[in-house]
Formats: structure tokens, sequence, C-alpha cells
């Protein structure tokens, strides 16, 4: 942008990450300085590392030891972000099992600007041979940042207002369950910020991945009595945590509820895919249509969701014909 090409820096953590750390290692290869921190890892993962940079003498590749106690995830990347040289102007912040694009620097090169603190991104994750899209905000300018919150921590910006979004998948990673230590560092999370409604709706989902929806209903109703709570996000968890217990109808309340709140694509999806386990075809379809017309609406890319909508409308809109000739 404006002939502006910065020098891209990548900061990440490992904890005997060996069988990852190859492929991780081919897809930052361009990068100008990669900052490791060997948070006590037992394996050959350092040493995977070190060959790596003797075969590749581009990248200035860093491995610094580090000892954290008690373990928090945004101490952990705070550490990576301060030991990045300060000639790096933009900082990709990554997991070992992440892999980015292959043309990740150049679509950088095509939105980058001096001026912009950080970048909105797609993440493609694979889960049970389906695929989620999400966004994230790891990549930003060096300084003017920081991460806080023990476990789904956040990158926090002085200038907020100066992210912009990328159109574009930059990475691809698998689906990660929540570690054992999860609950635990959301408890931290919720004592040190008890007004805030994040820790709760977080904890709520680990709950009710576990399969404990008692717990799961416990920690969103606290999270919904909170003040200036996204109710649309808190109201779509409370209908996934009645379909895992096989309360269509519930589930549907709730996703009209959430619906009501926030024009989200995702939650019309779910809509649809209810409604269609319950063979009311005709009403899936029209929930299908006002889901095309908002990503239509909102230039969503065509990549997101998934769950193709044009298919899902094809075969809808079939069953629906067939629901009314019956």
């Amino acid at each position: 942008m404006d002939g502006f090409r910065p020098r891209y820096g990548i900061y990440t953590y490992f904890i005997d990450h060996e069988q990852l750390m190859p492929n991780f290692l081919n897809s930052i290869k361009d990068a100008d300085e990669i900052v490791f921190c060997d948070a006590g890892s037992t394996d050959g993962s350092a040493g995977i590392i070190e060959r790596f940079a003797a075969e590749n003498p581009e990248p200035d590749i860093k491995i610094f030891r580090i000892f954290l106690s008690p373990w928090r995830f945004d101490d952990i990347r705070n550490m990576g972000l301060s030991l990045m040289s300060r000639s790096v102007d933009l900082c990709l912040c990554l997991d070992i099992d992440e892999i980015l694009v292959p043309e990740w620097r150049s679509i950088l090169d095509d939105s980058c600007s001096p001026d912009i603190a950080g970048y909105e991104y797609y993440v493609q994750e694979e889960k049970d041979g389906s695929t989620d899209i999400m966004t994230e905000r790891r990549i930003h300018r060096n300084g003017g940042c920081f991460w806080k919150y023990p476990v789904y921590e956040e990158l926090i910006f002085h200038d907020p207002g100066s992210i912009i979004p990328i159109q574009h998948v930059m990475l691809k990673r698998p689906y990660r369950k929540p570690g054992h230590d999860t609950v635990r560092l959301l408890e931290r999370y919720i004592r040190e910020q008890p007004y805030s409604w994040v820790p709760l709706w977080r904890l709520a989902q680990v709950y009710l991945e576990s399969g404990n929806s008692k717990e799961a209903h416990y920690a969103v109703e606290n999270a919904l009595r909170l003040n200036g709570c996204d109710k649309a996000k808190i109201y779509g968890l409370k209908a996934r945590i009645c379909m895992a217990e096989g309360l269509h109808e519930e589930a549907l309340h709730y996703l009209t509820k959430a619906i009501s709140y926030g024009n989200d694509l995702q939650l019309y999806i779910e809509k649809a895919h209810i409604l269609s386990g319950l063979a009311r075809h005709l009403e899936a379809y029209a929930t299908l249509k006002e889901a095309k017309r908002i990503q239509v609406h909102q230039n969503i890319p065509a990549f997101i969701p998934s769950d193709k909508i044009d298919t899902l409308m094809a075969s809808e809109r079939r069953l629906a014909l067939e629901e009314i000739s019956l």
C-alpha cells in the first residue's frame, strides 16, 4: 500500500511440539524475524528450530527459554511480543498448530499501512471433517497494544478505531478442545473481571464442550444477568445447550431471541438446520433466504459460512415444495 513494505515478525511459544514444528516452520519461513518462547519443552522442538535456522539463514530466528508460573496465556504472549526487535513493523502472533497460507505475505503487503494498528482476518478451522470460518485479530503493528486475560486472551489496542478487515483466510488450524486447565484459568478470569459477561460465556462454552449442560446453563444465566452483555451471543449459546439436550423447540425459541438482538449469519444457519430436522422445510427455506440477504447486504465473503447457503436453500426449497403438496 503506497509503496510501504513492512518487516514482518512472528512470535509464538512451544511446549513439546516437535510433531507440529516442521509444517509450522515451513509456513512462516518468509518472515523477517521469528521469536520462539520455549515454555518448558522436553522434546526435540528446539533442535528442529535450530536445524531449520541453519538451513534457512534469511529469517532472524531467536529462541528464548521462559519460566512462567502461574501459567497465563496473556503473559506468555506479552513476553514474546516484548522480545520482538524494534525494527519489525508488523507482528503476527501464532500458535504452533497454525499454518499460514502460502500467499500470506503478499496479502499483507497489499493491505498494510503504517497508520493501521491491527487487522481482522479469517481463520479456517477443521473439525470432524467439516470446516468452520472465524475471525481473529492477532496481526498488529509493533507497539500500541498488549495481551490481556489469563485464557481466551485478547489483544488490547490503545487505538481500537484503526483496525481494518482483511477479506482473506490467513491461516488454517485443527479444532482445539479446551485444555484441562481451561476451567481453572476461566475462574481466575472471572475473579479478575467480575462484572464482565465474557468469561462466564466462555465458561458455559467449555462446560457444553465437556457434556456438562447443567453447569453450562448456570454459567450462561449468570452471564445474562450482567449489564452490557451481548444477548445475541448468549441466547445463541443457550440454544446450542438446548440442542445438546435434545430440546429442539426451546433451541428455536432462543435462536429467535438471539436473532432479534443481532443479525449474525450463523444464527440463521443454525435455525434453518433445526427447522429442517423438525421437517419444517418451508420455514427453513425462508430462514435461509434471509441468511442469503444478510450475506449479500453485509458483503460477507462467499466462503462464509462453510455450510454453503445456496446448496442448503436448493435442498430446503425442494423439500418445502413437497411439504406444500402434501
